[in-house]
């Protein structure tokens, strides 16, 4: 079974870069309810050794997305020209 999770139930980075290792730390209801049906996920496993893996992607794009999210923002810079928050942390990290 593939379980789709996000990142939000990392809460905040106690450490960089986050690993699988890191805790899980409900922060909202949405993030407490993933790492609710995460551990349900991994329940399967461990009551009747179903092959589980539950994904948490860091960056995803679709319809409805926040324009204040970094592939929104990115696109609509490379789109109108214009640079935000994104562009100058990434020309500092260079």
């Amino acid at each position: 079974m593939v379980h789709t999770s996000t990142s939000e139930t990392y809460g905040t980075a106690q450490y960089t870069p986050i690993d699988e290792s890191h805790p899980l730390v409900g922060q909202s209801p949405y993030s407490a309810t993933k790492i609710a049906a995460d551990k349900l996920a991994e329940s399967y496993f461990l009551s009747f050794d179903l092959p589980v893996v539950t994904l948490r992607p860091f960056n995803t794009f679709g319809p409805r997305q926040s324009l204040r999210a970094v592939i929104p923002s990115l696109m609509a810079q490379a789109l109108y020209g214009t640079k935000s928050r994104w562009v100058r942390s990434i020309r500092c990290a260079t």
